[in-house]
């Protein structure tokens, strides 16, 4: 999975859970700049940071670098007990 795919995954959780960038910059602990940057694929993410958005979003880190639909496969296989969709 590429940085930008990444990227539109954090926007795309961001967005489900209503935050706006400001937001969820707070909540990491970096700049809302950054957090466009991270989102748009134009800067990279270090690990200590995919873990802090994991946490601010409140899914498990790897749930980044995965597509939906592997997403999907992984929730219905692990019996859907994951708080990565809004509910």
């Amino acid at each position: 999975m590429k940085v930008k795919d990444i990227g539109k995954t954090v926007k795309t959780l961001r967005l489900e859970r209503g935050l706006s960038t400001t937001t969820l910059a707070r909540k990491v602990g970096i700049s809302q700049a950054q957090i466009s940057r991270l989102e748009n694929g134009l800067q990279g993410f270090r690990s200590d940071t995919v873990f802090r958005i994991a946490k601010a979003l409140r899914i498990p880190p790897f749930r980044l670098f995965m597509t939906e639909k592997e997403w999907d496969a992984w929730e219905s296989a692990s019996g859907g007990k994951s708080k990565s969709k809004k509910k």
